[in-house]
Parts: C-alpha cells; sequence; structure tokens
C-alpha cells in the first residue's frame, strides 16, 4: 500500500480561428493518491482539485460594427479517478499497459465582459463529464534518478462534454450559449521527464489530445511525495 500528494502547474490555450475567439488559462493544482501493487499488477485511486484563472477573447460582427471583447474568471476542477495497470518491463524499459476511468467536474465563476455593445454577462455555470482511457505507460532510464516517460492511449468521454452557459446582452433577456464541445473519442500523448530527489518525484511533460477536427497541447509540471 502507498500514499502519494501531488502538486500541478499548468498553462493551456485554445483557439478557434473560425470564430476570431481564443482562451488562454492558469491552473495549479493537487491530489492525493493511495494504490496497491503485487508482482506486475498496480492498481491507483484518487482524488484532484485544481484552481483555474482563464482569460478570453473574441470579435463579434453585427452589420458594419464590431466589437472585441475580452473576459476574465476562475474555475475549478475535480476529478475522481482509479486506474489500473500491469508492468510488462522491456529489457531497460518499464512497459505497462493501463486501463483508465475518471469523473471531472469543472465549475466556472460568473463574469462580464469588456469592450462594446454586445459584452455579455455570464452566469456561474458546471460541467460533469467522465472518460475511459485504454493505453501504455513506457519509463525509459536516461540516468541513475532520471527517466523519460510516454503515454500513449485512446480516450472515450461521455456526459457533458459540451459545456453549456446561460448568459445575456446588455437590455436582453437570458438565453443559452453553448461552449465547443469535447471529442468523444481521442488519441492522447503525454511525453516528458521525471526526476527523484530524495522522497520526491519531479516532473515536466507535454500533453496533447488529437481527434477529428480538434487538437489540444499543453505543459505540466508535477511534485509527487512518497511516504
Amino acid at each position: 500500500m502507498s500514499l502519494g500528494v501531488a502538486g500541478t502547474i499548468g498553462k493551456s490555450d485554445q483557439q478557434v480561428d473560425a470564430l476570431a475567439s481564443n482562451d488562454s488559462a492558469e491552473s495549479w493544482g493537487l491530489s492525493g493518491i493511495v494504490g496497491y501493487a503485487t508482482g506486475g499488477l498496480q492498481a491507483q485511486a484518487g482524488v484532484g482539485y485544481a484552481w483555474h484563472d482563464v482569460d478570453t477573447s473574441r470579435t463579434t460582427r453585427v452589420g458594419a460594427l464590431g466589437d472585441r471583447l475580452n473576459g476574465r474568471y476562475d474555475a475549478t476542477t475535480r476529478q475522481l479517478f482509479a486506474n489500473l495497470s500491469y508492468d510488462i518491463g522491456a529489457g531497460a524499459i518499464d512497459l505497462a499497459p493501463f486501463a483508465s476511468i475518471a469523473n471531472v467536474r469543472v465549475t466556472t465563476g460568473s463574469f462580464a465582459e469588456t469592450g462594446g455593445a454586445t459584452a455579455l454577462s455570464v452566469a456561474r455555470g458546471s460541467q460533469d463529464s467522465s472518460f475511459l482511457t485504454l493505453g501504455a505507460d513506457a519509463r525509459v532510464p536516461l540516468a541513475a534518478t532520471v527517466s523519460a516517460t510516454l503515454r500513449g492511449g485512446w480516450q472515450h468521454g461521455w456526459g457533458d462534454l459540451a459545456a453549456t452557459s446561460i448568459a445575456r446582452l446588455p437590455g436582453s433577456a437570458a438565453f443559452r450559449v453553448d461552449g465547443i464541445r469535447l471529442p468523444q473519442d481521442a488519441a492522447i500523448l503525454d511525453a516528458g521527464v521525471e526526476a527523484e530527489v530524495g522522497p520526491m518525484r519531479i516532473g515536466a511533460s507535454y500533453t496533447g489530445s488529437y481527434a477529428s477536427g480538434w487538437t489540444q497541447h499543453g505543459a505540466r509540471l508535477t511534485a509527487t511525495v512518497r511516504f
């Protein structure tokens, strides 16, 4: 039986050229993990919580009039997850097929855009979705305490894959806005480096998600303490 605590720092950017819109988010997270291993079989379960500062920008056009609108809001993410894997080490490479499942709930704060007459006021919202991922992890030693890591797989999602929010224009009745829909099926990739420093494991990695008409890229820093 093992227990772990992990901290994460990340930044993500998304852009929709067809809608002349983009957003960026800075995130900080903390998670707790409990694990059990016997032979090559490993099972883990945990909970994570993250805080996000999000900036948005979009262009609207009504007739000959156009506005460049900006918004800023806070959001949180709660995640419950479980993972089952089996280590089938191949020489110097640790290779482990895995299956994981996660439930993610994102809550966004209310905010008001600035920049013109078409600026929206948006109410507090939430999005609840689940994901099943099948794939494999690989770890390749680079030095005594440093390893390269690679994760690849297929991810299937269900639930609130498209975020919705309630908004209003100045002087208008409220209406619903549908956000970008997450892909139901996507390929995932995570590649990085990890180093053991005493009881801590520190890592940096690239994360990506790829589907038809969809790409997402991110960078992640992690610090895990095992006791």
